[in-house]
């Protein structure tokens, strides 16, 4: 009985291993493939600022920086869609010191005045998130629109920035 068995439990095991190092190598080549951190936050919807007792830090992080795979190489429109909070400015800035004629970055402000003022106070720095450009965008045409707005987040600055794909997403935010 013993022998039935070894002899079963050895022919499983030899039938379950790849026959050949091609099939190992695709095997791993498919594993490779799959992150399960990154399908769980995919499929994980948004949620409310509500739902982080209105703490706008950790909204910004659960929403944005931890799901950021849902917004990589969509247009910005798709995050301000999302976004639960007014934005109250924007900064724009080269990331590259060697391209400084163009801007490859947009700082999104999401404090009032009053609440940067005690941040500042506190020695603290306002939230910003800061999405970095697939295409970055040529230093003259940043100039027109941030002159027109003055900073601000107007309707104009939205449509100017949102055919604009993001290619990540960071936070400013000690």
């Amino acid at each position: 009985m013993n022998r039935i068995v070894i002899c079963i439990a050895t022919s499983f095991f030899f039938s379950c291993a790849p026959s050949s190092e091609g099939e190992q190598e695709s095997i791993q080549g498919e594993n490779r493939k799959v992150v399960i951190h990154e399908r769980v936050d995919t499929v994980r919807a948004i949620r409310p600022l509500l739902a982080f007792k209105n703490d706008t830090l950790k909204y910004l992080r659960g929403n944005f920086i931890f799901r950021k795979s849902v917004y990589l190489g969509h247009r910005l429109e798709k995050l301000f869609n999302d976004l639960d909070l007014p934005v109250r400015g924007y900064t724009l800035a080269p990331l590259d010191t060697k391209k400084i004629d163009e801007f490859q970055s947009l700082g999104l402000k999401l404090d009032d005045g009053a609440t940067v003022i005690s941040k500042y106070d506190g020695k603290k720095v306002p939230n910003i998130l800061v999405i970095k450009l697939k295409y970055p965008v040529p230093y003259s045409e940043g100039q027109k629109v941030n002159a027109a707005s003055k900073g601000r987040f107007t309707s104009d600055a939205k449509t100017f920035f949102a055919s604009r794909e993001i290619s990540d997403i960071l936070l400013i935010d000690e």
